[in-house]
């Protein structure tokens, strides 16, 4: 495992380092992303072309690229620059994932965001019948840095968290996802922030992305690790309980048809072969 790793320097001569060392795509990113955030800045109105409102997406619009623009459009400056930063940031860091992984990473899981909420805001007004679910707009960039703790979870699972340089015992990594799901929940029951679905969202297709169908440096297709195992992400007191719940999961959608599908296409499109994923995914 790696250790001592710094993500953000803590010199500021050296930040100029994470803009060289960053990928062109990361850079294309964070520009899109402070971009959207000048246009909703200026022209509000914006905020119905490209955060993801159930409305706008079908019917007489169809603006359906804001499934894909909701995760990059910020109304705050400060998530605008947080989410910037991510990708300059991770970018560096994922150093031996090529342009494309990242981008197909970053794509796959954003837009899965969108696309979930999208049937959320559906689901809740077909239940309801309250046309408001349908106007909510849903946008920001919590679920692109929700997978992104995923990858960090994935990557150094036992590094420790430091807090002003400062460890705190017992504390590492391999829990970044489920306090950041634990922290967006308590922001939306408390009413401050009603960023919970995409928080979770993030970290689980993110999550999906990396155990399935990321490429290693072998060539192998997906993560089968312990420490990205479904499980891995809940407390001890709940793994038993989960473990029949996502073997079950397993059995329903992984079947033989559905791998023999994916190989098929990983064989046209590269020819490498898979990892295979265990019954405790």
């Amino acid at each position: 495992k790696m250790s001592n790793v710094v993500l953000i320097p803590s010199n500021p001569s050296e930040f100029p380092l994470l803009l060289t060392e960053s990928k062109p795509i990361a850079k294309g990113f964070a520009g899109a992303t402070l971009l959207l955030y000048v246009i909703g800045f200026f022209l509000p109105s914006s905020e119905n072309v490209f955060a993801m409102k159930a409305t706008n997406t079908y019917g007489s619009h169809s603006y359906v690229w804001n499934l894909v623009t909701a995760g990059f459009y910020n109304t705050s400056i400060f998530m605008a620059l947080a989410t910037a930063a991510s990708f300059i940031i991770m970018s560096r860091f994922l150093n031996n994932w090529s342009s494309g992984d990242f981008f197909r990473f970053v794509l796959f899981s954003s837009t899965a965001v969108g696309i979930f909420t999208f049937v959320c805001q559906i689901t809740m007004y077909l239940t309801s019948l309250n046309h408001k679910h349908l106007e909510y707009p849903v946008s920001g960039g919590y679920g692109i840095l929700s997978a992104f703790i995923v990858v960090i979870k994935q990557r150094l699972p036992e590094e420790p968290i430091r807090i002003f340089g400062n460890s705190i015992e017992g504390l590492t990594a391999k829990y970044l996802p489920g306090i950041a799901v634990t922290l967006a929940a308590v922001l939306s029951l408390v009413g401050v922030a009603p960023v919970f679905t995409q928080t979770l969202c993030g970290a689980y297709f993110g999550w999906l992305y990396l155990r399935f169908f990321q490429r290693g440096d072998d060539g192998l297709r997906g993560d089968p690790s312990e420490d990205m195992s479904f499980i891995a992400f809940f407390p001890p007191s709940l793994k038993p309980f989960m473990q029949l719940v996502s073997s079950a999961a397993f059995r329903m959608v992984c079947t033989p048809g559905v791998q023999g599908l994916l190989d098929e296409i990983t064989a046209t499109s590269s020819g490498l072969p898979r990892a295979a994923a265990q019954p405790s995914s």
